[in-house]
């Protein structure tokens, strides 16, 4: 079968924030979710290697990072790296990295954050999502990927550039933000992290 999947760029952002806010959330989560991400010195290990990799001013703490890659966007790149070899010519990879306006951004990518997206009814989540007025463009182009997939077995849509399928090789990915673009292998060092821990 042909596959569409992906990740959000901060899944567990509001996890973190349900479970106390962002710096005392991602505390609670990290504990609840140790079990991913190995014993005490392989957390060092990946923690050291994760600050090397990110920007000293992201906005998204390391930890947070670590357990957002930890709980869904390895689990991503495992499927569908075991996806393509069998369907290469219908696999297709994503990642949503539209922030979320809403509450002076405190939600940013968030799990499902793209749900409203692609099945366009941004009207009944304007609270997490922001305006209708300011991600309609976008839900009128993941929509139509979505749906033209389901159809024809390609993504495409107005507004998105070309597509290409998902490969070893390039690893393309469609970011999903105000302008979708096209990268090969983002966060590709956080990546080969995950693949070593394997």
């Amino acid at each position: 079968m042909d596959l569409l999947i992906g990740s959000n760029l901060n899944e567990v952002r509001m996890t973190a924030m349900m479970n106390g806010g962002p710096k005392k959330g991602v505390r609670n989560y990290w504990m609840l979710a140790a079990g991913n991400v190995g014993d005490r010195r392989q957390k060092k290990r990946i923690i050291e290697r994760y600050r090397a990799t990110m920007d000293n001013k992201a906005k998204y703490p390391v930890r947070e990072q670590i357990l957002a890659d930890a709980v869904y966007t390895n689990s991503t790149h495992q499927i569908v790296d075991r996806q393509c070899k069998v369907r290469p010519a219908g696999t297709y990879r994503y990642r949503f990295d539209r922030q979320s306006p809403a509450h002076d951004g405190v939600f940013g990518t968030a799990h499902m954050m793209e749900i409203p997206f692609v099945f366009d009814n941004l009207e009944f989540w304007e609270e997490l999502a922001g305006s209708v007025a300011e991600g309609q463009a976008l839900a009128d182009s993941m929509s139509a990927a979505w749906v033209n997939f389901a159809r024809t077995g390609r993504p495409e849509a107005p507004g998105l550039p070309e597509w290409p399928t998902y490969d070893l090789v390039g690893r393309s990915t469609m970011l999903f933000d105000e302008v979708c673009r096209v990268e090969n292998d983002p966060q590709s060092e956080q990546r080969r992290i995950w693949d070593e821990v394997a």
